[in-house]
């Protein structure tokens, strides 16, 4: 039986908006990153809600949350710099609040960015590293994480495509896992389920 609530979570630059669900695995705890919120991205974006989805299938509790400026959430947008504090308060209420000791970071286009930035920095006990269409242009500091890193991609993806995120993944000096979708563009409009799918096949 999950149980799930709106919060609010003190983050850097105020009030955190988010979305809790408590399940058996109480230790265990899946944070999601939304997409670029410039261009209309949110904790409701149904990328997100896919993976949250798929993470619940598994008993892990979740945390989607907007970030800073996004709907309730104080603040300002921050270009993916103070956004990475935002996912750190996210996991620090998580332990405190929830006694959460291992996480599931993941993210979708600009928030895999901030997601991968996070894992590279945060100190954090991380299982897996998750990122869907990761809108970044992969530089040097984001060549190791202290987990392995999945990566589903559409191949049809005009915005982040297929083959440089492949050219990244086989550069990392951590293990790594890739998930490509024949028939998906950037926004998986039709290939919701099947984000569910791969991650109820593969998450550590």
């Amino acid at each position: 039986m999950s149980d799930t609530a709106t919060i609010h979570i003190p983050g850097p630059a105020g009030q955190l908006e988010a979305c809790y669900t408590e399940l058996e695995r109480k230790g265990d705890a899946g944070v999601i990153c939304h997409p670029h919120p410039l261009y209309g991205g949110s904790m409701d974006d149904a990328v997100v809600a896919a993976l949250e989805r798929g993470m619940q299938s598994r008993g892990i509790s979740t945390v989607r949350f907007n970030f800073r400026g996004v709907m309730g959430s104080e603040g300002r947008h921050d270009r993916g710099v103070g956004e990475v504090d935002d996912v750190k308060a996210v996991m620090n209420w998580l332990t405190g609040e929830h006694g959460a000791g291992k996480f599931w970071l993941a993210g979708y286009s600009f928030g895999a960015v901030v997601a991968a930035r996070t894992a590279a920095t945060c100190g954090f006990a991380l299982q897996q590293l998750i990122l869907v269409a990761p809108a970044m242009q992969f530089p040097p500091d984001l060549g190791e994480f202290s987990c392995p890193t999945m990566v589903i991609q559409g191949k049809r993806d005009d915005i982040v495509h297929a083959d440089q995120v492949q050219e990244w993944l086989a550069s990392l000096q951590s293990p790594s896992d890739y998930v490509e979708l024949p028939n998906a563009d950037h926004f998986f409009s039709t290939e919701l389920g099947d984000i569910v799918t791969a991650l109820d096949g593969r998450l550590a």
